[in-house]
């Protein structure tokens, strides 16, 4: 009804950063609306002049008022709030844009996901504004590549991406179904592994993260489902179904701990998680407990390494991976989850639980410490340690 209204689809809404009496949409009519809250009038227009797949304006830039524009053109669009004009393109990539993103650490640094397979990080003072390509082999060519190949993000378009709300990393989504994690401080491809993450939706793939002190979530819709993942290390925590068609997009409220998801089904549903919090918490506190309570004989264990050096130093510590773990024949009765307890020093230790969902991943350190009051030097040490 409101004759200020988009004519096609709206693809991105942001609220005005520091403020609620404005807010920003963009859509595939081409027009970026900044719009009055109190009024619901648009105050600012701006004509890309090709449909817009995704806008994002900076939470904490106090030196500038831009938004970040990604359409169909190979450009990106710089619109100044202040000066009601787009004051300049950044140019680099080969095909549309799908995604924008500016960093929440640093105000001039800006992350792009195009449809030719790559994110480009800019730095928008500079003149050629690129300041890294993120490679997913880190530099490596892949053993298919062609010699003197360009890098890419993905094998495929990327359709969106996420800074950590510390900066520090920055995830990725593309049409190969990966999820990646990066390092924003090196632009390293971290490797980390979250498995296939299918999703069929044609346009920008709208995924969000939290934050909780102990570990970062982040949210993907799949299919019609949202599945939740701890960004670190990968692990699917839990899948939230209630959509009963393709989800499009979600986002995470801080404040009220809620996450928002909308789908094809024309529905917008509201989660819980507070669930993750104190899950996380009642699994510690049952580790601490297994660790307490669990007795098991030094004779089931034999030790085949010690872990000191037999050199001249031998007080350097040697770090031990257990790089593998077989148990041919296991039977999981009800499906739970699935731990890795180690025993050393007469110490046992746990790692975190896992979904039963094979191949097994772990990627934990356990420190174990003993004190021996009767070794002055490290050489009686080690011969205590043989005798183990």
């Amino acid at each position: 009804s409101n004759p200020a209204c988009h004519k096609n689809s709206v693809e991105t809404v942001q609220w005005y950063p520091h403020d609620t009496g404005m807010f920003l949409s963009s859509g595939m009519d081409n027009l970026l609306n900044v719009w009055d809250t109190n009024t619901l009038e648009v105050v600012e227009q701006f004509n890309i002049h090709q449909p817009i797949y995704n806008h994002h304006i900076s939470s904490i830039a106090t030196q500038h008022y831009l938004v970040a524009v990604g359409s169909r053109r190979e450009v990106v669009n710089l619109c100044d709030l202040k000066s009601g004009s787009m004051t300049h393109t950044l140019k680099g990539h080969r095909s549309s844009v799908y995604t924008v993103q500016w960093s929440p650490l640093e105000e001039y640094t800006l992350a792009t996901g195009s449809r030719d397979n790559r994110i480009f990080i800019w730095d928008i003072r500079r003149a050629s504004s690129v300041v890294a390509v993120l490679d997913q082999y880190n530099g490596e060519l892949h053993a298919t590549s062609s010699k003197g190949r360009s890098c890419t993000s993905h094998n495929g378009a990327v359709r969106g991406i996420h800074f950590t709300y510390d900066g520090r990393f920055l995830l990725s989504y593309g049409t190969d179904n990966v999820l990646r994690l990066w390092d924003a401080t090196n632009g390293k491809n971290t490797l980390v592994n979250y498995g296939k993450i299918y999703n069929t939706s044609s346009k920008g793939y709208q995924f969000s993260l939290s934050s909780e002190g102990l570990c970062d979530y982040v949210y993907l819709p799949t299919e019609g489902n949202i599945a939740t993942y701890e960004v670190q290390t990968g692990r699917q925590l839990s899948t939230h179904r209630g959509h009963y068609n393709n989800v499009n997009c979600c986002c995470f409220n801080p404040y009220r701990q809620e996450l928002y998801s909308g789908g094809s089904d024309s529905n917008i549903l509201v989660w819980s998680c507070n669930d993750h919090y104190e899950s996380y918490v009642k699994t510690k506190s049952r580790m601490k407990e297994q660790e307490r309570d669990v007795d098991i004989k030094a004779d089931d264990f034999k030790y085949y390494h010690d872990t000191w050096s037999s050199d001249e130093d031998a007080g350097a510590l040697r770090q031990r991976i257990l790089s593998g773990v077989t148990c041919p024949g296991t039977w999981l009765k009800n499906r739970d989850d699935v731990s890795i307890a180690i025993r050393l020093f007469n110490r046992t230790k746990f790692t975190y639980p896992s979904l039963p969902i094979f191949p097994l991943i772990f990627n934990e350190t356990l420190p174990f410490e003993k004190i021996f009051t009767n070794c002055r030097d490290p050489s009686q040490l080690a011969e205590v340690l043989e005798g183990v």
